[in-house]
């Protein structure tokens, strides 16, 4: 995505790309906060402690005091916190770090003193942002609500997925739920599996195909369980082999616990395939409810993934008319080209600013 935008620039500006910059984390920080949580005590967000912020700071600054910039865009926020550029400067990402710990981490093994020094810097920096861009409009407002952003400096582009879009929807009727996640638990795995043994005692011919994280050696010996590991998708066969499964599959099963925008769901959508996924953070931006897919209230809820998956076998009218809508959503608005002209017009609203 990152390299999207960069496509979207060069075609007007002349670019010049300062990095990459990733100073290391102090080691005895790192050891000295794990301490901590192992004692109860509460650890340091040590990958942003002051020191590295600071190391980044003087990376950017050496960087831009070589280049004719007009203005700077950021790629993520908590980084650049540290850094305050006298040009105009955009930041774009997928969430603020306030929602990052909160949905990724379990915020009580932190200091709460050390997350509020990180929420603080951040806050203050993107409020002087000439333009703050999100992925989702969920993560949009929940920024302004959390950080105070002033709306007309808040700006939506959306999300969009690395599978080249098929020509057509090439279902043949397989009984198989898709599952592709890069952690198991987190992404409703244990849900998943327990919701696929109850449906399968009256629908034996169904299965449970598994792509990415390892769900354990048990899981592998169910029943109607399929596990194709890591999917490098850079590798032609084995893209070859994941666009196949995806077509091939009557619906993507998504319970996530930890998420933002899903670019999953994007990628099942190009081919057709609805989803059972949630109605938490930007998901039913993604997935409309009884619509492209099913949504659940919540996502921990073994009989409503249940009631989910008997629906999607049914295979009736609905069911295709799903599809219909899950590929023409995907395609209408969460396409690189359609990112890449949000992202145009975002970029054109900045340049307007600063007249």
């Amino acid at each position: 995505m990152n390299r999207a935008m960069l496509d979207v620039l060069a075609r007007e500006y002349l670019v010049n790309y300062i990095g990459p910059i990733n100073p290391k984390a102090s080691t005895p920080q790192k050891i000295y906060s794990k301490a901590r949580r192992m004692l109860g005590l509460g650890g340091d967000f040590f990958f942003f402690s002051e020191e590295r912020l600071e190391a980044i700071r003087r990376g950017v600054e050496t960087g831009l005091q070589a280049s004719k910039a007009e203005f700077v865009i950021f790629h993520g926020f908590t980084p650049w916190i540290q850094t305050h550029p006298s040009l105009p400067y955009i930041a774009w990402s997928d969430c603020t770090f306030f929602q990052y710990v909160r949905i990724f981490h379990d915020a009580k093994v932190f200091r709460a003193d050390d997350l509020k020094r990180i929420q603080e810097q951040e806050a203050r920096w993107l409020q002087k942002a000439e333009r703050v861009i999100f992925r989702s409009a969920w993560a949009a407002s929940e920024a302004i609500h959390d950080y105070h952003l002033a709306k007309d400096r808040v700006g939506v582009v959306g999300n969009y997925g690395f599978l080249t879009p098929p020509s057509s929807d090439t279902y043949t009727g397989a009984r198989d739920f898709l599952m592709i996640t890069t952690n198991f638990r987190q992404k409703g795995g244990p849900v998943v599996l327990e919701a696929f043994r109850l449906v399968r005692k009256e629908n034996p011919g169904m299965r449970l195909i598994l792509i990415g994280d390892h769900p354990g050696k048990n899981v592998l010996q169910e029943p109607g369980v399929v596990y194709l590991g890591w999917i490098d998708k850079a590798n032609r066969d084995q893209a070859d082999l994941l666009n196949q499964t995806i077509a091939g599959a009557m619906c993507i099963v998504h319970p996530t616990i930890a998420d933002t925008n899903p670019m999953v769901l994007i990628e099942a959508g190009y081919f057709g395939c609805p989803a059972i996924s949630t109605k938490r953070y930007a998901i039913p931006e993604l997935v409309k409810n009884e619509v492209s897919g099913l949504l659940l209230d919540d996502p921990t809820d073994v009989s409503a993934l249940v009631k989910a998956m008997e629906t999607i076998l049914q295979q009736n009218q609905k069911y295709l008319q799903m599809r219909k809508e899950a590929r023409s959503h995907m395609l209408g608005y969460y396409t690189r080209e359609a990112f890449q002209h949000r992202l145009s017009l975002e970029i054109a609203c900045v340049e307007e600013q600063l007249k």
